[in-house]
């Protein structure tokens, strides 16, 4: 069933790149016509969350899907060695909500924020949440 789900939705991108968005031909392929609403704000992510875990130097970071964010951006502060005074920012951009940080340093200190992005240049953010990087057993 999988299989035909596929079929068809290969042949209505092939109609519509064959219409070449001429409304009246893509009616007349028997095909439903949507039009895709632009989304004028992002909500404030949610169930932002930062995890280490069993894998040294590691932590998951996750967020709810957002409706109309078509980027997410993770931006992470942090020191690369416990005692240096100097902080590094690293910027990690993907279309998925879902995030595997790795080559942290045990015991340094994390701070971890997410981004989103949308059309027309809509931007939301969680706020940073600070972690200390351990690996749980």
């Amino acid at each position: 069933m999988s299989a035909v789900v596929g079929e068809v939705s290969n042949l209505g991108v092939k109609v519509k790149g064959i219409c070449k968005g001429v409304l009246e031909l893509m009616l007349s392929s028997g095909f439903t016509v949507t039009e895709k609403k632009p989304i004028n704000h992002l909500d404030d992510p949610e169930n932002f969350t930062v995890k280490n875990t069993t894998k040294e130097g590691v932590v998951a970071v996750n967020c709810d899907k957002l409706v109309g964010a078509t980027n997410y951006m993770l931006e992470v502060v942090y020191k690369t060695v416990v005692t240096d005074p100097y902080k590094l920012k690293v910027t990690f951009n993907s279309t998925r909500c879902r995030f595997e940080v790795s080559g942290l340093v045990e015991g340094a200190e994390a701070s971890f924020q997410l981004i989103a992005t949308g059309s027309k240049f809509k931007i939301s953010s969680t706020q940073p949440i600070i972690k200390v990087i351990k690996r749980n057993d």
